[in-house]
């Protein structure tokens, strides 16, 4: 268990994180100003709670590597949840919202860890040297899939996610429940815990399959199980599964460039949401399924954009000089 303190940094982003203490010193108003600008102000800080949601965590360099932060857009507070020399990916909040999962390699390997929502305790869920990422909480918060190269090519596996005593207790009852020869990868559980949507480059471009998890007993039962909801010649990947369940999100290039998409579960009425001549990544669902958070290089550096999820009313929520990537909303 190690602890590492966290250093808030406050930024000064306009749209979503623009604070407003600053903006009332510097106006210098008298007293009826002062009573008009607050009410203004609280009409805004309303608009900015309903548009932007609520704290969000994302991979940034603005400390000089990967690091996972975590930011609350009406506040403008960004705290540095890692502290690590290494750099760490993919940012997975458990549905409680009391503990983070991401790959780092600071022990050596990259590995799967999981640590408290503040950062400061963390337990080592993996141990191994084939590369482990991805991680994906279950519903229910007690297990994790995530995607290993133990055996080879990327597959998928679920551990448990809850740490024990002794420690090595830690990401016990492994399974493995995707094999052939191709990449398995960026798993997502449906919101009743019974089946993990993936990408898949077993038809040798990226495509997404959804397969049942009730069979972790018997491989070979995952695997017959397994269902394409994608038949395009271009890349599909980062499928996100709504929270009711009835709808996918996720990335394409099949119009040319990765834009973000959208299908029903059973993978028809595809529609695309978003339209840019550069890349947009990794889609994630508000809670109440009515916006979804993504990164896009649409101005330049990769940033963290939300959007309604029929696909209007963009709006972009970091403003870096650096990249920030792999989003996701807390839960």
């Amino acid at each position: 268990m190690i602890y590492a303190p966290t250093r808030p940094v406050n930024v000064l982003l306009p749209d979503c994180q623009q604070p407003m203490t600053p903006m009332v010193a510097r106006a210098g108003l008298g007293l009826f100003g002062l009573i008009v600008l607050f009410s203004l102000l609280a009409v805004l800080i309303g608009a900015l709670t309903a548009s932007c949601g609520k704290p969000i965590a994302f991979l940034s360099m603005r400390e000089g590597n990967w690091e996972i932060y975590a930011m609350d857009p009406r506040v403008a507070i960004v705290h540095n949840l890692t502290h690590s020399e290494t750099d760490d990916y993919f940012p997975a909040w458990s549905r409680d919202g009391t503990r983070l999962a991401f790959r780092s390699a600071r022990d050596g390997n990259e590995d799967i860890y999981v640590m408290s929502s503040d950062g400061r305790r963390l337990w080592r869920l993996t141990n191994h040297l084939g590369r482990d990422l991805d991680p994906a909480w279950s519903p229910d918060g007690t297990r994790i899939a995530f995607v290993s190269y133990r055996i080879g090519a990327g597959e998928i596996f679920v551990m448990d996610s809850l740490c024990g005593t002794p420690l090595e207790s830690c990401g016990s009852n492994l399974r493995q429940i995707t094999q052939n020869s191709s990449e398995d990868l960026e798993p997502d559980w449906s919101p009743d815990g019974t089946q993990i949507i993936f990408s898949t480059y077993r038809n040798g471009n990226s495509e997404i399959y959804v397969m049942d998890v009730s069979c972790v007993r018997w491989l070979e039962d995952c695997e017959r199980s397994a269902l394409r909801l994608t038949h395009h010649p271009a890349q599909d990947r980062f499928p996100a599964w709504s929270p009711d369940g009835r709808q996918i999100a996720f990335v394409s290039n099949r119009t040319g460039n990765d834009e973000i998409f959208l299908m029903d579960e059973q993978g028809n009425n595809v529609r695309q949401l978003t339209f840019t001549v550069s890349s947009d990544w990794h889609p994630t669902w508000s809670e109440d399924g009515r916006e979804i958070l993504f990164q896009s290089y649409r101005d330049g550096n990769a940033e963290v954009y939300v959007m309604n999820a029929d696909g209007a009313h963009l709006r972009r929520v970091t403003h870096t000089r650096t990249s920030e990537w792999y989003p996701i909303w807390w839960p």
